[in-house]
């Protein structure tokens, strides 16, 4: 997977564009909506695994089970397994069928612009959804809280680089793969383009709920139109990822100045 956002040539780019729009739908056609739906709910499964998998066992242990601490994104991971599972029996080629094509130097800019702008966005509509949930709201006044002392030591090093591979590599090609990979050719064959921009741009905001809130979530299906809108644009599921990677560049650049703020301050 790590060659799709690598653009090729112009020559070659070129000699490819008359395939690139013969190759948005695969000769077998998509998947069946149940099966979508199926592959497309054992996706998002995936995605509270590190969240589930403690209660799982918990409940059959019959008490708390502490899982080790992991570096890697095994979510996301399962995630990109899954789809590549789903697309694996029904016999259709990875990057067609996702339409992951290449993109010339002057896209992958014109993305990452354009990602740089979203997390802006997302940042002021964040803002004021939490102002407006906070409307109304009588908190009994406590004591300031003593902030924890933060030590760049080894497990913070880890700690930081496990972020930014979740935020700038995982999260992008696992996510995309899923809402606008799999459930959306899957989907829009049975409801169109509008309609599936519209289930997967909640979808994808709704499994960002758990640990954030409804703001969050929001914001974050507001992400997923954009997502949406530019895969139907270009036909080009690679155009979200480069996108969604720099909005999640942007923030994991903002978490981690954070995290040296309070370590210099500590």
């Amino acid at each position: 997977m790590s060659d799709i956002s690598i653009p090729l040539s112009s020559r070659a780019m070129d000699a490819q564009l008359p395939a690139i729009v013969d190759h948005t739908a695969t000769p077998d056609g998509p998947l069946g909506l149940w099966a979508t739906i199926a592959w497309g709910a054992a996706g998002i499964g995936a995605l509270y695994l590190t969240y589930l998998l403690p209660i799982i066992l918990g409940a059959i242990a019959g008490s708390p089970v502490a899982m080790p601490v992991l570096y890697l994104p095994v979510d996301h991971m399962a995630v990109a397994a899954i789809v590549m599972a789903a697309l694996w029996f029904n016999r259709q080629p990875l990057r067609q069928y996702l339409t992951m094509l290449p993109l010339r130097w002057g896209g992958v800019a014109r993305y990452i612009g354009l990602g740089l702008a979203a997390f802006v966005a997302f940042s002021v509509l964040l803002t004021v959804l939490e102002a407006l949930r906070g409307i109304g709201v009588q908190v009994a006044p406590t004591p300031a809280p003593t902030p924890p002392k933060v030590v760049i030591d080894t497990a913070m090093i880890l700690s930081l680089a496990a972020y930014w591979l979740v935020l700038v590599v995982a999260a992008p090609i696992a996510e995309e793969m899923l809402f606008r990979g799999l459930l959306y050719r899957g989907l829009e064959a049975k409801f169109g383009a509008f309609a599936t921009i519209m289930i997967t741009s909640v979808l994808f905001g709704m499994v960002h709920y758990l640990g954030f809130g409804w703001p969050r979530a929001v914001a974050t299906g507001c992400l997923g139109l954009l997502f949406g809108v530019i895969r139907w644009r270009t036909g080009n599921t690679t155009a979200a990822m480069v996108t969604h990677a720099a909005i999640n560049v942007a923030a994991a650049s903002f978490g981690t100045a954070m995290v040296l703020l309070a370590a210099w301050i500590s």
